[in-house]
């Protein structure tokens, strides 16, 4: 392992390498690693006993743009996962070598060389690619979301490599990476804000193509639901009947709008889990009681909270803040042993 460090006139930089770990050390290292963000496994016992990994991380103000090779492995962003780091960034992955399948519970693909995958990690994901080499993107939400209509609805999309945006969305953080070797604080700055914008490009693009196969106004309408939930997931009002007031439709439209995905109350109840367990896991809540937060969100009785969450994550929610502490404090020790990579993606904002 080694780490690049940096003076005050350079970006900060952080290459993890395997190269000078034992063989038989390799992968359980990588998995650690990568642990800040997926549960890795090896596809088999042949690719452990052949590991090799590498990742050269830069710090572009509030982007991490990383340049990583390996063997091939699984890996998987599960409800476990979710509740002990908290994590919804975006990711966005660009395939230089290697093939692979991505799947969430809705969708499934297989990509290629060229292709990219557009990840929300604040949902399910899972995926499983041969010996690759990939860019990746992590991107906070607050700077796509303002971009991109529902782009958490684009989950696990896959841009294709024949789509000419996509084209431009690649070269563009190819050279980004070569010319962030020189790059200062300021150019960073001023060139971050039109990489995001070409990606919001491509994944609208997409999601026009996207609209041909479905129903203009079906997608409009749970466009407006989701974001009158995310805006009211506080609010004890907001139940069915209040969606149908705001939407101007009857019960019946909404639950045929929301049965593909599980049905309305359960929709809305995974959205307020979700922001108790991003709530739990901060630090300006850390002298707050769990249940107090999960009052906040409409949780009114204790045990059936802690049940649904236990449900969703996989751990109790007493369990998921605790893990949080020790997840924190593991990478603020790794910092110094030339793993700045996992205070980063922590961090990140």
């Amino acid at each position: 392992m080694n780490a690049q460090q940096s003076d005050a006139s350079t970006l900060p930089r952080n290459h993890f390498s395997l190269n000078v770990v034992e063989q038989h050390e390799r992968f359980d290292l990588w998995r650690e690693s990568l642990g800040c963000l997926y549960e890795v496994e090896a596809s088999c016992k042949q690719s452990r006993q052949t590991f090799f990994g590498d990742i050269k991380s830069v710090l572009l103000e509030n982007v991490i743009l990383s340049d990583a090779k390996a063997q091939s492995h699984l890996a998987n962003r599960s409800s476990a996962a979710m509740a002990r780091d908290g994590l919804d960034h975006y990711l966005l992955l660009i395939k230089k070598s290697g093939s692979g399948e991505f799947w969430s519970n809705k969708t499934r693909h297989q990509s290629k060389p060229g292709d990219c995958i557009f990840v929300d990690l604040s949902q399910e994901a899972f995926s499983t690619q041969t010996a690759y080499s990939n860019f990746t993107m992590l991107i906070p939400r607050s700077k796509l979301d303002p971009l991109v209509k529902d782009a958490a609805d684009l989950h696990n999309s896959i841009l294709h490599a024949a789509d000419p945006l996509v084209t431009l969305l690649k070269e563009h953080i190819c050279l980004l990476a070569k010319q962030s070797l020189s790059m200062s604080y300021e150019q960073a700055q001023a060139i971050i804000p039109a990489s995001i914008g070409l990606l919001a490009a491509c994944l609208q693009s997409n999601e026009r193509h996207s609209d041909q196969e479905q129903s203009g106004i079906k997608i409009a309408l749970l466009g407006r639901a989701r974001r009158i939930i995310e805006a009211n997931l506080n609010n004890p009002n907001l139940t069915p009947a209040y969606l149908c007031k705001s939407l101007g439709i009857t019960r019946a439209n909404l639950y045929v709008l929301f049965e593909p995905l599980g049905g309305v109350s359960s929709y809305i109840r995974q959205y307020r889990l979700r922001a108790v367990a991003r709530a739990i896991l901060s630090s300006t809540n850390k002298f707050t009681s769990i249940y107090q937060i999960a009052q906040e969100y409409g949780f009114t009785n204790e045990s059936s909270f802690s049940r649904l969450f236990k449900q969703r994550f996989g751990m109790s929610p007493s369990d998921a803040r605790e893990q949080k502490g020790a997840l924190l404090a593991h990478a603020t020790k790794e910092e110094t042993e030339g793993r700045r990579f996992e205070t980063w993606v922590q961090h990140l904002r």
